[in-house]
């Protein structure tokens, strides 16, 4: 009797195989479809309308421009950017287009949670393998921690850099067999790094992948396989350390003894977060403690320890999943010690999740090897996470909805209150808008967010015509700090004064509002409607053409509404 060849180890051969990842995907994307028909929210303005009208040519892109509107200097993501202009190119500025790119890679990523968990368990027992994979994968698309990097145009960051690093890690696990696959992760590998530097954990990651679960090659095989990684690497430094200037200021082995509790709280906060998403919140100031959260933390923390050494022996894929948690938290962690103004956000856990859902799916299919009640409850809570993250979804409809989900949530916190107060001011909603700017004056907020508060509050003061209390209150702000917006509202409101009067007294006014928005234009090098201030200053000086200079050049940056029609008559006017 002919014995049956033994088959290739793996599960790629399953006849189940595309009708899963079709499932995955196409339910990874129903699960956030309605954010279609979503608007653009919080920064997504600030990105789209102020920072990228400065990429002018595809090298913008890896080089980008100095001094870009509220643009962080430690961040370097090209490949975001670049998507931002594919966005706007292909769908017209619409939303829809925007959000669609950022659910099709929510979509994507899940299928290389899928493929990695394959890898990972589909060589010992293909069916159970195969199980793991996809109730991890299909955990990971349903999620609610990921409503906010989904959801959120200006939070594809995370998506990204998770999106390549799963396919990424993939490519180099079956490199072993496929040899060309080295050169498909290293490209991967520099596009998730290019997205965000969550991604930096794969330096360490994709070396454990070797380690843990003990493939190990040949000397010659080995370079073949990790060249295209370090090219990688080294080509994402030399074009990060040629942009990005500032770095994380503090060391963290020296920090102080409150920093590192506040780490622990931090660590057991995410920890927390991917078990029990709820509630969820687009701000979080702060971290509360407590002695749950303090174990939490304590045991993310033991479990770093403990997981290279006990866990590898006894189960290789669980410990490196493990560690897949854990470095995705260190980034998050570390911005305790420098970056941002609040130290953790559920965004941050979209790249970590990859671990905790891969882990999860291995435990239900175990478990569910021995009964179908295990697999009924598994179906019935995987379809529960969904619906609850797609209705989770709704509060980023717009930003009246997400300021007063978060200010309800987050109290005490400043930015809530303000963002509110400005999402009220555009709705008409003026003397709603003025009680929250003065009540995020008297929240717990950066100084920078105060000097905002002031500007948006004279602002309104100027459009009313009081504008003794808007100069007063542009004192304020500048009085905090200096800010191009502060800067170059009272320059405005010194040419609207100007055009009021006579000489000499014109020309003084001018003088003064033209210091005023060069300085502003120091700040802010990339703001379309500070060079049309400057030109209509220089206009009232009757210096035109330097004044038609500057209308080209806000064109250029793309100055909106009716500044943008002045300029166009103008220009037609001295033609």
């Amino acid at each position: 009797m002919r014995r049956r060849a033994p088959s290739r180890p793996g599960p790629s051969g399953s006849r189940t195989l595309p009708l899963v990842c079709l499932g995955l995907g196409a339910g990874a994307f129903a699960v956030f479809a309605r954010t279609l028909g979503f608007g653009f929210v919080w920064d997504d303005p600030i990105v789209l309308e102020r920072q990228l009208p400065a990429f002018r040519h595809w090298t913008d892109f890896l080089f980008p421009p100095r001094g870009l509107p509220q643009m962080a200097p430690e961040y370097y993501r090209p490949l975001v950017f670049a998507s931002y202009a594919f966005d706007a190119w292909l769908g017209g500025g619409k939303p829809a287009w925007f959000h669609a790119t950022v659910v099709a890679a929510h979509a994507i990523a899940t299928l290389g949670v899928f493929f990695l968990g394959l890898e990972l368990f589909g060589t010992a027992r293909r069916r159970q393998g195969l199980c793991a994979a996809a109730l991890g994968a299909g955990l990971f698309a349903a999620h609610p921690v990921h409503v906010e990097a989904v959801a959120w145009v200006a939070g594809r960051a995370d998506v990204f850099a998770t999106m390549f690093g799963t396919w990424a890690t993939c490519f180099h696990l079956r490199a072993r067999r496929s040899p060309g696959l080295a050169w498909a992760s290293g490209a991967a590998l520099f596009l998730a790094l290019a997205s965000k530097e969550v991604a930096l954990a794969l330096w360490a990651l994709l070396p454990a992948c070797d380690v843990f679960l003990r493939r190990g090659d040949p000397s010659t095989r080995l370079v073949r396989r990790y060249a295209p990684l370090v090219l990688a690497g080294v080509l994402y430094v030399l074009l990060r350390r040629s942009v990005v200037e500032a770095s994380v200021s503090e060391d963290i082995f020296g920090a102080a003894p409150g920093t590192l509790a506040l780490a622990v709280l931090v660590a057991g906060f995410s920890l927390e977060k991917l078990v029990w998403p709820w509630p969820s919140n687009a701000y979080i100031a702060e971290v509360p403690g407590s002695p749950l959260r303090v174990v939490s933390g304590l045991l993310l923390l033991g479990l770093a320890t403990w997981a290279p050494s006990g866990l590898r022996r006894k189960a290789p894929s669980s410990a490196f999943l493990a560690s897949w948690v854990l470095l995705g938290l260190v980034p998050s962690l570390w911005a305790v010690f420098g970056l941002p103004e609040v130290p953790v956000a559920e965004r941050y856990l979209y790249f970590p999740s990859v671990g905790f859902c891969l882990l999860v799916g291995k435990g239900v299919a175990d478990l569910a090897a021995g009964g179908r009640l295990v697999w009924a409850l598994a179906t019935a809570a995987a379809t529960s996470l969904a619906v609850c993250s797609a209705v989770q979804s709704r509060v980023w409809t717009d930003d009246l909805s997400l300021w007063s989900d978060t200010v309800a949530k987050s109290p005490n916190a400043a930015l809530p209150f303000r963002n509110l107060a400005t999402a009220l001011e555009k709705l008409g909603r003026t003397e709603e808008a003025i009680r929250y700017y003065r009540a995020a004056l008297e929240k717990k907020g950066s100084r920078a967010g105060q000097v905002s508060a002031y500007t948006n509050l004279g602002t309104i003061a100027f459009r009313r015509g009081r504008f003794e209390e808007a100069e007063e209150y542009y004192a304020r702000a500048l009085s905090l700090g200096q800010s191009p917006e502060a800067l170059y509202n009272l320059a405005v409101l010194l040419l609207t004064r100007a055009s009021r009067l006579e000489e000499p007294g014109r020309r003084e006014l001018v003088a003064e509002a033209l210091r005023y928005l060069r300085a502003a234009e120091e700040l802010s090098p990339w703001d379309g409607d500070i060079q049309a201030a400057i030109g209509q200053a220089l206009l009232l000086r009757e210096r035109r053409a330097e004044a038609r200079r500057r209308f080209r050049r806000a064109l250029e940056l793309g100055v909106q509404g009716p500044t943008r029609e002045l300029i166009l008559e103008e220009l037609r006017r001295g033609s």
